[in-house]
């Protein structure tokens, strides 16, 4: 966003408002202009935003927006494209632009039919100092992560590269440490703050990674919203996560509902990197195809990890994929599709449970088949029934007496046990279990538990 407020600022210095004005009143009906050499005043400023999208990388267009006081909106200007659409209504604009149209600003997420967006705007004034228009630069909110993510690879290579530069020193200068230890201890000392320095930038480009990841997943306030009866219990192993969770809904009742418990290849900022584009890809899917079972979206899921990934050119040497179950909840016909990638569905009437288990394949990895296929499974559900869907964290911690995993039997005798609780309650049922099941023992993975009551 400081670069696209950057650029508008520049821009809006650059642009003479009393032309701008001239033009305006010279050429006042749609489509007066047609192409930016009609006039001459209007080619400069033309090839002023060209050059500006050019020296930026700004793929997109950069154009002028003028505010119409009688008839209330906005209409397009000059525009750095080849196509100019001179006095066209900017439709559905930003609440923000019309708030700041005199004093300009940025909009950090807005969605038009093109998709999302950032954007950041400024005013273009005349020798009077009157708001004549506004220039608009926009970026795409997927590009903004792609770029956001390559600064993190960067910042993370180059603080690993310079850790272990620093640590080739260390070894050195302790190797002579006998004959000048007074002043190697003091050249120790001064390169451990180096490397405490470095830490701390490592730690804040994984916290900030954090933030990637978590802008595109779910809040678990979107599940109460559609299941008041619903818990998420969601630990990372570290600050980032390789577990997510995923909510869409298909139609504006929502009545048709799917969700999704996804375990990605490691943890940490790999595992991150990877849910990322799991959830992109999902929705990406869905949006797609508003009629596709969760079978078929595993099978498209899986083929857009493999093509990313190269995997099929890789062999057995790829790794990166997720386990994954999905389901989709119907509500009008109390219906339940569900497939899975090694992981289970629980569902849960009464007192009788019962499990029904994915495919034993994941999405992408090593078993690089292209054309996957996996199991749908239809299951009609009553008022009260639960669900559960987790990834393998809760189930592989080890702990207890003696020290071994807590294995699903556990897990499923323990939400036997607590079924009759409210929701909220069994949430904190699962996390005291956990914790006193842990005792000092390190997490060893990622955890993710989703429980729903269908009503």
């Amino acid at each position: 966003l400081n670069k696209l407020e950057s650029i508008s600022k520049t821009i809006s210095s650059q642009i003479d408002g009393t032309i701008v004005k001239m033009l305006l009143e010279r050429y006042p009906e749609k489509d007066d202009v047609l192409s930016k050499f009609v006039d001459p005043y209007y080619r400069d400023i033309c090839e002023t935003l060209e050059k500006t999208a050019e020296l930026n990388n700004i793929l997109t267009d950069i154009y002028t927006l003028t505010w119409d006081s009688l008839n209330q909106n906005f209409f397009f200007g000059m525009t750095s494209g080849e196509n100019q659409y001179f006095r066209h209504i900017y439709e559905n604009p930003p609440p923000v632009l019309v708030e700041n149209y005199e004093i300009g600003g940025v909009v950090p997420t807005y969605d038009d039919e093109h998709g999302t967006w950032l954007s950041s705007f400024s005013p273009i004034k005349d020798h009077k100092g009157r708001v004549v228009a506004v220039v608009q630069v926009d970026m795409p909110f997927d590009a903004f992560i792609l770029e956001a993510r390559m600064n993190l690879y960067t910042n993370i290579l180059y603080s690993l590269l310079l850790i272990a530069i620093i640590s080739i020193l260390m070894f050195y200068w302790l190797r002579i440490l006998l004959r000048r230890e007074e002043k190697m201890m003091m050249q120790l000392e001064s390169t451990n703050l180096i490397v405490e320095k470095k830490n701390e930038d490592i730690t804040a480009s994984i916290s900030y990674a954090k933030r990637i990841q978590q802008s595109p997943m779910d809040s678990e306030e979107k599940l109460l919203s559609l299941f008041p009866e619903s818990f998420v219990l969601y630990k990372p192993k570290d600050i980032v996560s390789g577990d997510f969770y995923w909510i869409n809904c298909f139609n504006e009742k929502d009545s048709k509902i799917a969700v999704a418990v996804a375990d990605c290849t490691g943890h940490g900022v790999p595992g991150a990197l990877v849910s990322v584009l799991g959830i992109t890809f999902l929705r990406d899917i869905v949006n797609n195809n508003k009629e596709i079972k969760p079978n078929e979206i595993l099978s498209e899921l899986n083929q857009r990890i493999i093509t990313t990934f190269k995997q099929k050119d890789q062999g057995l040497s790829a790794k990166d994929g997720m386990d994954i179950s999905i389901c989709i909840i119907d509500k009008e016909s109390r219906r339940i599709s569900f497939s899975g990638a090694y992981r289970p569905l629980i569902h849960i009437r009464g007192k009788e449970i019962t499990e029904i288990s994915g495919d034993k394949k994941p999405i992408g990895g090593d078993h690089f088949t292209e054309n996957r296929e996996f199991t749908n499974h239809e299951i009609s559900y009553m008022s009260g029934d639960f669900i559960y869907m987790l990834s393998d964290g809760y189930i592989d911690q080890f702990g207890g007496e003696r020290k071994r995993k807590y294995m699903k039997k556990r897990l499923k005798e323990k939400l036997c046990e607590i079924i009759e609780e409210p929701l909220d309650r069994q949430l904190e049922i699962l996390k005291t279990e956990l914790r006193n099941w842990m005792g000092n023992i390190e997490q060893i993975d990622d955890i993710t538990v989703m429980g729903i009551r269908l009503e």
